[in-house]
């Protein structure tokens, strides 16, 4: 997944058929549909119905509520398509951040003389919790996600821990 997304993706037109207003399908919802878990009747009508919500949302979130996909499903396709989804893109497709905020942070990005990661520039601008970062990254790498407590590190090894290697 690629964290340095540096413009905004090209989002596809509805691949199931103009819903009147001509409004994008998100690439997420596009991959829904071609992996068979929405129909393109289902896609155009929750899309209708998020056009009329009152505060914007999410495709991928008109979805969900609407029973049509659940989250596992959503997850599930992300890591089947994990390598043609960037980062950005994705928070904002599973509304963890807004689009907005995102074009703020890829703009920091570019002008970012360390070259750091769009994760870290979300961070440290306050879009997501590095908690929740982590614990996104590694929902949807397929991989546990695991916060270390002191009480479950075995007294033996703590021994072996530098002191000062603790305070910083």
């Amino acid at each position: 997944m690629d964290h340095a997304a540096s413009a905004p993706a090209a989002q596809p037109t509805d691949p199931a058929g103009s819903t009147g207003s001509g409004a994008p399908v998100s690439q997420l919802a596009a991959m829904l549909q071609s992996a068979g878990h929405v129909d393109a009747v289902s896609l155009r009508r929750a899309m209708r119905v998020r056009e009329r919500l009152e505060t914007p949302q999410p495709l991928v979130k008109t979805l969900e509520e609407m029973g049509l996909v659940d989250r596992a499903t959503v997850l599930a396709t992300v890591r089947a398509n994990r390598a043609s989804l960037r980062l950005g893109d994705l928070l904002v497709e599973l509304g963890h951040i807004r689009e907005t905020d995102l074009q703020k942070a890829l703009a920091a990005q570019r002008e970012d003389k360390e070259h750091r990661k769009l994760g870290e520039i979300l961070v440290e601008m306050h879009l997501i919790s590095e908690q929740r970062l982590t614990e996104l990254l590694a929902d949807l790498l397929g991989f546990p996600y695991v916060e270390p407590r002191m009480a479950d590190i075995e007294h033996k090894l703590l021994r072996k821990i530098a002191a000062k290697w603790c305070t910083q």
